[in-house]
C-alpha cells in the first residue's frame, strides 16, 4: 500500500517503559518522586504527588483510569483514560482546561497548518488553512522533500516535540516542512475526546495532502511523521488518500 512504512515506539511509551523497569515510572507499585529523564534536548520532570499505591488516589487504578504522561515539552501531566462518568463529579468538573461535555469544535475551523523551510523558519513559518493554501503552494518548492509532522495527545505544533524534529530536518537539508497543530482537539486531559477524531482530523489532513500534489508534489518525496496520537492520524490519512485518490504516500514514520 505504501512505499516504505517506518515503525518506532513513540517518544512517551519508550520512555514509560524504560522507566517503568528501572523503577524511575510509575508502575503498579507507585509513581516515584524526583522523575527527570533527558531525551535529547527535552527534559522530563515529575512534579506530581506520589501515590504509594496508585489505586488509593483519587482518579481510581493507574495504567486503566489515569496515566502521567508527558506533553510535548516535556511536563508530566494526569491523563485521564475513561469518559468522565465513570470518575467522581470533583474529578470530572476539576481536572480538565477544556469543557468536556461542550460540542466538538469543527475539525476545519481549528486544525491550522505551518509551513516551514530554511528561508522563513526564523519567522515563524507561514500559517494556513485549507480554504487558504494559495500563498503556501507557491513557496513549496516541489524539487524538494516534503516531511509533514504531527503531534499527539495533550500537545500542540509549538511544543518541543515538533519543533525539534522540524528544525532538524531544516539543519540537514533544505526541504519543506509542515507542522499540523490540532492542539484545540488533542490538548485536554481527557484522552477519549482527541481519540474519538483522530479519523475526522486525519480525513482533513489527507484534503490538504491532496491539494499538495495536486499542485506537482510527487507522493513518492511525501514523508509523514506522526508522535502519540499523531501516529493514528498520519496512518489514517495515508489510507483514506490511498482508497480515495490511489496517492500513495512515500513514507509514514510512526
Amino acid at each position: 500500500m505504501f512505499k516504505s512504512v517506518t515503525i518506532c515506539s513513540s517518544v512517551c511509551l519508550l520512555l514509560l517503559l524504560i522507566n517503568a523497569s528501572s523503577g524511575k515510572y510509575p508502575t503498579k507499585n507507585g509513581p516515584r518522586n524526583n522523575l527527570l529523564l533527558d531525551f535529547g534536548k527535552i527534559t522530563i520532570k515529575n512534579p506530581m504527588k506520589n501515590y504509594d499505591d496508585p489505586n488509593t488516589s483519587p482518579y481510581g487504578e493507574y495504567g486503566i483510569d489515569w496515566v502521567y504522561f508527558p506533553d510535548g515539552n516535556g511536563n508530566i501531566k494526569i491523563g485521564f483514560l475513561r469518559h468522565p462518568k465513570y470518575y467522581n463529579k470533583n474529578v470530572a468538573s476539576n481536572s480538565s482546561t477544556r469543557t468536556i461535555f461542550s460540542k466538538s469544535p469543527n475539525t476545519e475551523e481549528v486544525v491550522k497548518f505551518m509551513f516551514y523551510n530554511r528561508k522563513n523558519n526564523d519567522k515563524g513559518g507561514t500559517t494556513f488553512l485549507l480554504s487558504n493554501m494559495t500563498e503556501v503552494l507557491g513557496e513549496i518548492d516541489n524539487s524538494k522533500p516534503l516531511k509533514l509532522i504531527t503531534h499527539g495527545w495533550l500537545s500542540n505544533g509549538h511544543t518541543k516535540t515538533c519543533q525539534l524534529i522540524k528544525n532538524s530536518y531544516l539543519k540537514k537539508d533544505d526541504m519543506n516542512v509542515i507542522v499540523m497543530d490540532w492542539s484545540e482537539i488533542s490538548d485536554t486531559v481527557w484522552y477519549y475526546k482527541p481519540l474519538s477524531k483522530t479519523k475526522d482530523v486525519a480525513s482533513y489532513y489527507s484534503k490538504i495532502v491532496e491539494k499538495i500534489v495536486a499542485n506537482g508534489m510527487d507522493p513518492k518525496h511525501i514523508h509523514l511523521i506522526g508522535h502519540s496520537l499523531g501516529a493514528h492520524v498520519s496512518g489514517f490519512a495515508a489510507v483514506t488518500l490511498n482508497r480515495t485518490t490511489d496517492i500513495r504516500i512515500g513514507r509514514i514514520t510512526v
